[in-house]
C-alpha cells in the first residue's frame, strides 16, 4: 500500500523490472511460461508509468475478507479455472473457495500458471465456452 502512495513508485518500478530480465522474472515467478512475443507485450505494460500506477492503486486495494464471507451465500453458476503451477494464487485457496459455493465448479489445467488464459489460450477457452453450454 505504502508503494501505491508513494509518486515516484511506478517510475521506479518500471525503471527496476521494464527490461527482458526484470519481466521475465515476474511472469516466471506466476509459475506461466510466455511467448517471446508475451513478454515483449509485459515489457511494454511495466514501461508504462501510467499503467504502472494503475496497478499499483488496484494492488493497494486488495481486501478479499468480506467476499471470502460471503462465498456461500454465492448460488450461481461459477467456473474456477486453475493452473496447477500458480505461483500467484495458490491453486488449493481455489478449491477451497470453490468448495464453499454451492455451484462452483473448479477446471485444473495442471502445466498452467497464473496466466494460463494466456499460455493456452485455446484450451481455457473451450472450457470456458463448454462450461457456458451446460447452462442453456
Amino acid at each position: 500500500r505504502l508503494m501505491a502512495l508513494n509518486p515516484f513508485s511506478a517510475s521506479e518500478v518500471s525503471r527496476w523490472l521494464g527490461n527482458a530480465a526484470g519481466v521475465g522474472a515476474i511472469i516466471g515467478g506466476t509459475g506461466s511460461r510466455l511467448s517471446p512475443e508475451g513478454l515483449a507485450l509485459y515489457r511494454r505494460l511495466v514501461a508504462d508509468r501510467r499503467h504502472m500506477d494503475a496497478t499499483l492503486a488496484m494492488v493497494s486495494q486488495w481486501d478479499l475478507g468480506g467476499l471470502q464471507a460471503d462465498l456461500s451465500g454465492i448460488d450461481l453458476p461459477c467456473l474456477f479455472i486453475v493452473g496447477d503451477m500458480d505461483r500467484a494464487v495458490p491453486p488449493a485457496g481455489c478449491v477451497r473457495a470453490a468448495g464453499r459455493m454451492p455451484r462452483a465448479r473448479v477446471e485444473h489445467f495442471p502445466e498452467l500458471g497464473h496466466l494460463g488464459h494466456e499460455e493456452a489460450p485455446e484450451a481455457v477457452s473451450a472450457r470456458i465456452l463448454a462450461f457456458l453450454d451446460g447452462l442453456a
